[in-house]
């Protein structure tokens, strides 16, 4: 299977203005740009046919909705290339020519027939348009069509250059980014190109989660909520219990239709045209075995045990995560009326077998027989046994004993129950892998040590907007030449336009992080870090309500503490050190002795916030938090579906621990104030009916946990003093 196309630049720096046709380099120009796309002239004759057009031709626009739907066989690439043709064209459609709008939306099977009247489609509402009244979705229509305006530019200069060639020729690889493609692709096609990308094997349902009330509701309710294109193409993938696997030709590149993102070991889907993505969660090891038990990590530290079937990943982490997620969406949902930030699981299945050299192989054979496994067979099975051992001193997790080395392949299996998943809602631009690309050596990052090419200047420009694309709502390139990624990036930054875009997004961003923890706070929910910490969470640029947005994705929800489900009283110390340690992954702090950079600083440098924006991120972070704080802890008291999510009394003693903190926080430390405090604390907890114990705990509280009592005290008394 072949990767998306690259056009190498074949004349030197400088030659930016070179007409397309004669004799000289535009030939060796032109070759290679034909070269791009196998040899076939038709990109080339569709380019200028294009070029020449100076305003929307009707009949240019139906040779090129043929060449794009592949009337005539044209490749995947080459299909790709055409809808950015008509794309630049149809943006020079004027709105006020309804007629001809109404024609193209016909055509692209926007429009819906019933008997005799015609109306757009209601899906249109679920892409994230805002209308279905004609007149205003044609403004709607044109706004979403211009995020790839520069390239449009680039297809009606009179002049090419080898950079600007490269530019059109890059988007063929980047099928999520062309807004037409999911109006001109099948989803049977998208489905047959991802299959064609990875590798797969045989599964079975995981029952234990898909039987679920809570995990079969959301899983149907995100399916709904999508367009029926995305909709369609997801429920083709997870119709049969398959297993997913990255292959030698899985692409790694960014807004890839199939992706194996550098640093992980899932696979992300980006329909064309969409700003949805799907996760496959764990898909396995490029190279070598496709899965392997690892008890130590390349620096001899042991590997936590979630993470020992390298590759691969354990049941019971994905029920948990399922599960817990599922619940606490809903949770979310009711109490804000908003949907909450994270990704929902919609299908689950247990692996069964895992593709080999030589065709699948049960997974039972594929861990005992080195003749199935291949090289590293000793070295696995040593990881193996101490993985057992490991499993019974750390969790008290046990398989059923077993004799011979078959049987302890059995008793493995017992404890760890390989399955994979699939998520919807989920982002590959993580926070730290960010940071690392908008570095200085962000390029070097993603060719040299990823993607494993050289790449030119005019690439390295192209990785460099596309990056800034996703993280700005409005992304305008900088008119310069392209000196180093970090003269390049910093110019980008300096422009007014996108720098205003960029304060407009981080506060945005620090506003949803603060609804977002909010509502674990008024809940004791915490994750322990894990659904906060960098690695977990992403950016996506997503159209929705008429308009581009940057949204906040939090991810990984394999260590999420719905607390108030199972106990009946709230703990402080106990509870609150799990919440603290999502704040340190948030906020910054200290973890295990340790100091962590949080997501909070990380997207301060994505943004490259300066001290005045930093601390207007603060305020504006502080007051999304106290608002949401607010409105879910008034609605777990009032409305009982919420009430219903917890064990009875533990939102009482939410309100009783605000209630007393609320007392402290207006002390002015003296210790005749407190002593008096600590009596009327135990007093009133008396009467609430606690017990010693809790009673010394909440007392004790705000000594013991003093490093998070500042994030209650904004919360509950702003402007107090201890």
């Amino acid at each position: 299977m072949r990767s998306p196309p690259r056009f190498e630049a074949t004349s030197r720096q400088g030659t930016e203005h070179l007409a397309h046709t004669g004799p000289g380099p535009i030939g060796s120009i032109r070759r290679s740009f034909v070269e791009a796309f196998d040899g076939d002239p038709r990109a080339w004759g569709a380019l200028c046919r294009r070029r020449d057009a100076d305003a929307y031709d009707p009949q240019l626009a139906d040779h090129l909705l043929g060449m794009a739907r592949g009337d005539h066989d044209e490749p995947w690439a080459l299909r790709c290339f055409v809808i950015l043709l008509l794309e630049s064209l149809v943006a020079r459609l004027p709105p006020t020519r309804v007629g001809e709008h109404v024609i193209l939306f016909e055509q692209l099977g926007l429009i819906e027939k019933s008997g005799r009247s015609r109306r757009l489609s209601k899906d249109v509402l679920k892409q994230g348009f805002t209308t279905t009244s004609l007149d205003r979705f044609i403004r709607e229509f044109h706004r979403r069509l211009r995020r790839l305006a520069p390239l449009y530019d680039i297809v009606e200069r009179r002049r090419f250059s080898t950079s600007a060639l490269a530019c059109l020729v890059r988007v063929c690889g980047q099928e999520s980014r062309l807004f037409l493609a999911r109006y001109l692709f099948t989803p049977q096609e998208v489905v047959e190109r991802v299959l064609g990308r990875v590798r797969t094997s045989t599964g079975d349902t995981n029952r234990s989660i898909h039987g679920h009330p809570s995990v079969r509701h959301e899983a149907r309710r995100t399916l709904e909520a999508l367009p029926c294109f995305e909709a369609s193409i997801i429920k083709a993938l997870i119709a049969d219990p398959r297993i997913f696997w990255v292959a030698e030709s899985t692409p790694s590149q960014l807004h890839g239709l199939i992706e194996y993102p550098h640093g992980t070991v899932a696979l992300t889907v980006k329909p064309p045209g969409s700003h949805h993505e799907f996760e496959i969660k764990r898909a396995g090891l490029r190279k070598g075995p496709p899965v392997t038990v690892e008890f130590e990590d390349e620096h001899g530290q042991p590997r936590p045990p979630m993470h020992r079937f390298w590759g691969g990943n354990m049941a019971y982490s994905l029920s948990w995560e399922a599960r817990q997620g599922a619940q606490f969406s809903q949770l979310y949902r009711d109490a804000t009326d908003t949907e909450p930030p994270i990704s929902h699981t919609v299908s689950s299945t247990l692996v069964r077998s895992v593709p080999t050299s030589n065709g699948d192989a049960r997974i039972i054979e594929y861990l005992t027989d080195q003749r199935v496994f291949g090289a590293g067979f000793d070295e696995m099975r040593r990881s193996l046994k101490r993985s057992i051992t490991a499993f019974g001193t750390e969790r008290e997790w046990y398989g059923e004993k077993r004799p011979g080395e078959h049987g302890k392949t059995l008793e493995f299996l017992d404890i760890i129950m390989p399955g994979q998943s699939t998520l919807v809602g989920s982002s590959s631009f993580r926070l730290d892998r960010l940071v690392m690309y908008l570095s200085e050596r962000g390029a070097d990052h993603y060719f040299e040590d990823g993607l494993k090419v050289s790449a030119s200047k005019g690439e390295r420009r192209g990785f460099a907007d596309d990056l800034l694309d996703e993280i700005l709502d409005k992304y305008h390139p900088p008119e310069i030449r392209y000196r180093s990624h970090r003269h390049y990036l910093a110019s980008a930054f300096r422009m007014p336009a996108n720098r205003a875009a960029a304060d407009r997004c981080y506060l945005s961003i620090m506003a949803q992080i603060g609804a977002f923890w909010a509502v674990f706070l008024a809940t004791r929910t915490n994750s322990r870090g894990e659904s906060f910490t960098p690695r977990n969470v992403g950016l996506r640029k997503c159209w929705d309500d008429g308009r581009w947005w940057v949204k906040i994705i939090f991810m990984d929800h394999d260590d999420l503490q719905l607390v108030g489900r199972t106990m009946r009283y709230f703990w402080p110390n106990t509870i609150l050190r799990g919440i603290n340690m999502d704040r340190a992954h948030l906020l910054d702090g200290v973890v295990a002795g340790g100091r962590i950079k949080g997501s909070a600083k990380y997207l301060q440098e994505i943004y490259r916030a300066d001290e005045r924006l930093t601390d207007r991120g603060r305020q504006v972070f502080m007051e999304s938090l106290r608002a949401t704080y607010r409105q879910t802890f008034n609605r777990l008291r009032r409305e009982s579906r919420l009430r219903e999510f917890f064990v009875e009394n533990f939102i009482n003693t939410i309100g009783d621990w605000d209630k007393v903190m609320s007392w402290y926080f207006h002390l002015d430390g003296s210790d005749e104030q407190i002593s008096a405090w600590e009596k009327k604390t135990i007093g009133y907890l008396e009467t609430r009916g606690y017990n010693d114990r809790l009673i010394r705990e909440y007392v004790r509280a705000p000594r013991s946990i003093s490093y998070f009592i500042d994030i209650f005290r904004e919360i509950i008394a702003p402007g107090s003093s201890a």
